[in-house]
């Protein structure tokens, strides 16, 4: 018997109509009001679903990521959790290198380096 670890990942998703000056503005009163719970997602936005191995036998999570996201491979930003900076959902962009710590750093499309966090922002490889 082997030894397997699992990541089991689920995708909300609603859609809101929200007037505002800006794009910009658009997107901080939905995030106020997701962050002060006026906004709650729940199972009828459930969206997808996905379950992938992270670590088989003695490999480790590092090392996994390491081989699923190597320098060159193209993503695409579906969240980041930076209330500051954060790269717009949709973006794509290009992995530059993975450090120790599991940062994953990014050029991105727009001229952003943020790099993604596995497990904090979302993001997906595009195939």
């Amino acid at each position: 018997m082997k030894k397997y670890t699992l990541e089991i990942t689920e995708t909300l998703k609603k859609q809101m109509t929200i007037l505002a000056q800006s794009k910009e503005d658009a997107i901080q009163l939905i995030k106020q009001q997701y962050d002060n719970e006026e906004i709650v997602l729940d199972h009828n936005d459930h969206k997808q679903i996905s379950i992938k191995v992270v670590t088989k036998n003695h490999e480790t999570a590092h090392e996994s990521l390491k081989k699923g996201y190597k320098k060159g491979t193209r993503i695409r930003c579906l969240y980041m959790n930076d209330p500051y900076q954060p790269v717009p959902e949709g973006m794509t962009g290009t992995i530059t290198a993975i450090d120790d710590a599991g940062t994953i750093h990014v050029h991105w499309d727009n001229g952003s380096s943020l790099g993604v966090i596995p497990g904090i922002d979302l993001f997906e490889k595009i195939e």
